[in-house]
């Protein structure tokens, strides 16, 4: 436990502090001897949420002899949010007596704040897609994974029909999205972008002219836009669109 890169607390059967690891100590800017001997929720801050858990915590480690898990929040010196990832469990003699109960958590404030800000940089991406005039789709591994209404309005298909399809579904032959998929990933290698006039099949058969252009975003789906060139009669040709094919 000394060289444990979670926090952890020993407590007695009273809930007082037996034994803190340096990790718990660094983590909670407390001293040994600050705590040692006091009620365990002393080294909590006074705005930690796990006060908010007291009772469910009794009732799951005191009552229940299970773990209790959970995340919790709190504010650190310089009054950022921070979160830690929380386990209290019961240690039991032979007769099932209560001795011992063990805190461990772990900081997981960088994870916690990348995955908020992820959410947010798809939830902005989504709105982009959906709002744009253009057709546009998402895929990874050339299977769409979103696509918008004027993609929908541009090749036929319902939204259903096309997320969770491979990209081929709009193509009219597999020569076609091979050829498709080799230049263009080509260029994406060697510029970080690609363009190509192709050909998709709508869903009614009809064929259409197409200029299909792709951008990665990171390491995740590439946005790619296909661009009507020789619209039907039921599309205007100032109807563009845009997707993301991987």
């Amino acid at each position: 436990m000394e060289q444990s890169a979670s926090s952890v607390a020993l407590l007695d059967s009273k809930g007082k502090v037996e034994y803190v690891n340096p990790k718990l100590l660094e983590a909670y800017k407390i001293s040994r001897d600050e705590v040692i001997g006091k009620q365990w929720n002393f080294f909590l801050s006074k705005n930690s949420s796990l006060r908010e858990n007291l009772q469910e915590i009794g009732n799951t480690v005191l009552k229940k002899g299970m773990m209790w898990k959970g995340m919790i929040s709190g504010i650190d010196e310089s009054g950022k949010k921070m979160w830690r990832e929380s386990r209290i469990f019961p240690i039991k003699n032979e007769n099932g007596e209560l001795i011992h109960t063990v805190y461990t958590s772990e900081d997981v404030t960088d994870r916690i704040n990348a995955e908020e800000a992820l959410r947010e940089s798809q939830a902005r991406l989504e709105s982009i897609i959906h709002v744009a005039p253009i057709g546009i789709g998402v895929v990874s591994d050339r299977i769409l994974q979103t696509v918008n209404d004027r993609l929908c309005e541009m090749t036929g298909f319902s939204k259903e029909e096309l997320i969770g399809q491979s990209a081929r579904a709009v193509y009219p032959s597999d020569e076609e999205f091979e050829r498709v998929g080799r230049e263009k990933y080509d260029d994406i290698r060697k510029y970080g972008t690609g363009s190509i006039e192709t050909k998709f099949m709508r869903k009614d058969g009809e064929i259409i002219d197409v200029l299909l252009s792709s951008t990665p975003l990171n390491t995740r789906p590439a946005l790619s836009s296909p661009t009507r060139t020789t619209p039907p009669s039921s599309f205007p040709l100032t109807c563009s669109r845009a997707t993301t094919w991987a």
